[in-house]
């Protein structure tokens, strides 16, 4: 099968202003799914050879120097097989798993043995983002994912995407609700090499341009829907698995733009393979 892959990015800086129910931005995670992945972060960082192999999630990475830096460099490099991101805290690795791939904790475990406890992941520090504070910001973060989903059903539409991966906020904190990202880029491969879907007009346009009209069209649309949302203001029971303060409730999700040019001037896309 033919695929191709494209890289995708969105400059949402000309929409941090905008009001409710159209604030938030783009956003691939949930409340729920950013609380369910734990950042890791190892103990002291021991002494490491180059030509060393780590699982990470169970796939192999090999290290190509002895420092943390580079280590977090060969991590990284390899982050569309193993869906997990490094970077370093106090001197020490830290690993957590990319958007979209936060159900379970990230993995760390022995190719060449003895390299997990090298690496200070032993017995890694967990923990966990907290939740947020209003309903308010709960709220803006849940817009801000239900557009991530209004993207991937746009494109969708005439196109069937294989897998989503380098998923980049820039100007957001994670674990700050709202995240309000100044912009999200990401990496989507489609099961073919000669994509198509329809402009404003109704007129086919193919490949990259394809792809940045779908995008660009999800940002103009609009919905009113009954979603799962966190609400710190709720005191219901807690059976377990479940989140307290968890319930059904309406979202109405404004566009961002109602301009399509605007939406199109927004978004970038490139080929990369």
């Amino acid at each position: 099968m033919t695929t191709s892959e494209f890289n995708v990015s969105i400059n949402l800086s000309t929409f941090q202003s905008n009001p409710v129910p159209s604030e938030g931005g783009v956003d691939a995670s949930s409340v729920e799914s950013i609380r369910n992945n734990l950042l890791a972060t190892g103990t002291t960082f021991g002494s490491v050879s180059s030509g060393q192999v780590v699982l990470i999630n169970n796939y192999p990475v090999t290290l190509t120097s002895t420092t943390v830096a580079s280590v977090v460099s060969a991590i990284n490099a390899q982050s569309a097989q193993h869906h997990a991101v490094a970077g370093t805290s106090g001197g020490n690795l830290t690993l957590i798993n990319e958007e979209l791939y936060t159900n379970l904790p990230v993995s760390v475990c022995d190719g060449t043995p003895g390299i997990t406890a090298q690496l200070g992941f032993a017995s890694p520090t967990l923990t966990a983002i907290a939740l947020p504070s209003t309903l308010a910001s709960s709220i803006a973060q849940k817009r801000a994912n239900l557009r991530w989903n209004m993207i991937m059903a746009r494109i969708g539409q005439t196109m069937t995407v294989n897998s989503i991966h380098g998923i980049t906020l820039t100007g957001a904190t994670y674990g700050v609700f709202p995240s309000n990202p100044t912009a999200i880029s990401f990496n989507v491969v489609l099961d073919t090499d000669n994509p198509y879907a329809y402009d404003a007009s109704g007129n086919l346009v193919y490949g990259p341009l394809a792809v940045q009209t779908a995008v660009a069209t999800a940002l103009t649309d609009s919905d009113t829907l009954v979603v799962d949302l966190y609400d710190p203001t709720s005191s219901g029971p807690t059976p377990p698995g479940i989140v307290n303060g968890m319930c059904a409730d309406t979202v109405v999700v404004g566009a961002l733009t109602s301009n399509i040019a605007t939406a199109l001037a927004a978004v970038t896309v490139t080929l990369v393979v």
